[in-house]
Formats: structure tokens, C-alpha cells, sequence
């Protein structure tokens, strides 16, 4: 994980053979991604104690957005800033065994992102862009004003979210507050028309980029005129 400036206590980890990950933390009862078979082309880094960012934290990924790293925090992980997240390869895992928080989470692609305790977002949870397994799974409670899946990003969630919950029903375990019920739920282009115009391109549909930029800086994404089935449960 990268964090603004030169020195940071992101950089501080030691780093796992994946028989260590597998024994100590039993990965594999949370991810799916078979991170054994990449172990020669991910690193799994270890955060022992938790870890705090003074700022915003995004996972380390290549020109292609691979993701170069796989992540165990043993304790919380706390991100004053927004939390990113991304993998737009064949897969990755972010594995905190306390609660985590931060102001936005931002989950683009295929990770594996899995919370053992609560997850609190002060802001917006965006899960998008994932085709080939891309889900967040918690535990223990989740809180955020919205969380907001597309295109197949999936939510695992013990309890149902305090929070509104907007995408494809199929993408929740839980009822959803924001849908496009007059189309076909499974299309990706379901919120188009519950969005803000300019999170729209005509004839393409969402812009998940604009949506993406939108959450990453605290702007509205919804018309004021959205009908929800209910109101936020904070």
C-alpha cells in the first residue's frame, strides 16, 4: 500500500511466505482468490499491531493496475483519508482482523477485501468495475451514509449495512434502498437514471471513472428526486 510522502508507516511490514499467511491467519476461510498460486508475483505484507494513516492509502499496483501486493493488517486499519483499493488484475486481498475505518472506500476491480470486526465509512462505499470475483465481505457491522455496487462488485456482509445500499439486488445479501426497478436489474446501466446527469455519459451509460472521482471527493451522486425504499439506518 502507497501513502503520500516519502516516509510513511505504510512502508513498515514485514513480508509472509503464504504457508505463514495460510497457518497464522487461515486465509483461505475468507478469500477465494488462490493467492498460493501467485506467491512468486504478489508479496503478502504483514501489519502486525494495526495500522494508522495520517491521510489518504491506496493499494501498490503497475501501469496496469495489477496489484503487486496482497495485505494482512492484525489489528485495525484506520485511514483518516480515503481507503482505495485496486486491482484490475487476475485478483488481490486486503485481510484486517480488527475493525476497519476510513472517510471513503473505494474498491475498483477484482480484490478480495475481508473485515473480521466492523467496517465504518464516513462517506460513500463504492464497489465497481469487478468481472471476475471483485466482493467485500465484514463480519461485524458495516456503517456508511451509501454503499453503492456496480457491474458485479458483490457485498458479503454478516448484517445488513447501516446505510443506504443502491445497485443490482443480486449484488447484496440484504434488501437494496436505490434501484432501477423499470429495467432489467441485472444490466450494468441501472442507476443511470437515478444519478446525477454529469456521472452519465448519453448512449454509454454510467461513468464508473466519474463515479469514482465523485465518491474520492465527497460530491453528491444521487438526484435529489431519487425515490429510496427507506430511509439511511444509522
Amino acid at each position: 500500500m502507497s501513502q503520500e510522502g516519502s516516509e510513511s508507516v505504510a512502508d513498515l511490514y514485514d513480508i509472509l511466505d503464504v504457508r505463514d499467511a495460510e497457518a497464522r491467519f487461515g486465509v483461505s476461510e475468507h478469500v477465494d482468490y488462490p493467492f498460493q498460486e501467485y506467491g512468486d508475483e504478489q508479496e503478502t505484507r504483514h501489519y502486525a499491531g494495526g495500522l494508522r494513516i495520517d491521510g489518504d492509502l491506496t493499494s501498490d499496483t503497475d501501469e496496469d493496475d495489477f496489484c503487486l501486493a496482497n495485505v494482512i493488517v492484525d489489528g485495525d486499519l484506520v485511514v483518516d483519508g480515503n481507503l482505495e483499493w485496486i486491482d484490475e488484475g487476475s485478483g488481490s486481498f486486503l485481510l484486517v482482523t480488527g475493525d476497519l475505518r476510513a472517510r471513503n472506500l473505494i474498491l475498483r476491480g477484482n480484490p478480495s477485501v475481508v473485515v473480521l470486526g466492523d467496517l465504518s465509512v464516513e462517506g460513500t462505499l463504492l464497489g465497481h468495475l469487478g468481472d471476475d470475483g471483485g466482493y467485500l465481505t465484514v463480519l461485524g457491522g458495516t456503517r456508511a451514509e451509501i454503499v453503492l455496487l456496480l457491474n458485479d462488485f458483490r457485498l458479503r456482509a454478516c448484517e445488513r449495512p447501516r446505510a443506504v445500499l443502491a445497485g443490482a439486488p443480486g449484488l447484496f445479501p440484504h434488501p437494496v434502498d436505490i434501484s432501477d426497478r423499470g429495467v432489467d436489474t441485472d444490466g450494468e446501466d441501472m442507476l443511470g437514471e437515478l444519478l446525477l446527469p454529469e456521472l452519465v455519459d448519453e448512449g454509454q451509460g454510467v461513468d464508473n471513472r466519474k463515479v469514482e472521482a465523485a465518491v474520492r471527493s465527497g460530491r453528491p451522486l444521487f438526484r435529489e428526486d431519487t425515490d429510496r425504499a427507506g430511509p439511511p439506518r444509522r
